[in-house]
């Protein structure tokens, strides 16, 4: 499927014709007047982007917008490969594949909590014998009631 179809099926703009560079500009100038100190484009052609960002006096930044724009933003999870399934963003350079990785130490958390080997004594914080004698004396005591005072 094209990306013209694609974003009109997701009920996106077409962002590459002459027209559509028009109207994001008209967007663009409309956030402007409001006073906006900066502006994302996110998924339009580069030069698209270039055509905004060469006609407004804000910072023009990209996701996927190109090289011709004042600063550019990835999403850290893309970057680093960590995605759920098989998405794979054009606009995207992956430099590692973390996901996995993820996935594996989120499994083996999950399945040392159920077997209540974490938190082990090494990741708690110790405090006095004596007061941890008070404090366990005093778990033993029903609690009071909400609201009630002592």
């Amino acid at each position: 499927m094209g990306q013209r179809l694609d974003r009109y099926l997701a009920g996106l703009p077409e962002v590459g014709s002459r027209a559509a560079a028009e109207r994001l500009l008209r967007d663009a100038e409309a956030l402007q007047r409001a006073g906006v100190f900066s502006i994302l484009l996110e998924a339009v052609p580069a030069e698209t982007a270039a055509f905004v960002g060469e006609r407004v006096d804000v910072l023009v930044y990209g996701i996927g917008a190109g090289p011709h724009v004042d600063g550019q933003l990835v999403i850290s999870h893309d970057m680093l490969g960590n995605f759920v399934g098989d998405i794979a963003p054009r606009f995207v350079r992956r430099y590692a594949e973390v996901g996995a990785q993820v996935e594996r130490a989120f499994s083996e958390y999950a399945r040392d909590v159920r077997a209540s080997v974490f938190p082990g004594p090494e990741h708690c914080y110790q405090i006095d014998a004596a007061d941890e004698a008070l404090i366990r004396a005093a778990r033993q005591r029903p609690a009071p009631a909400v609201g009630a005072t002592p």
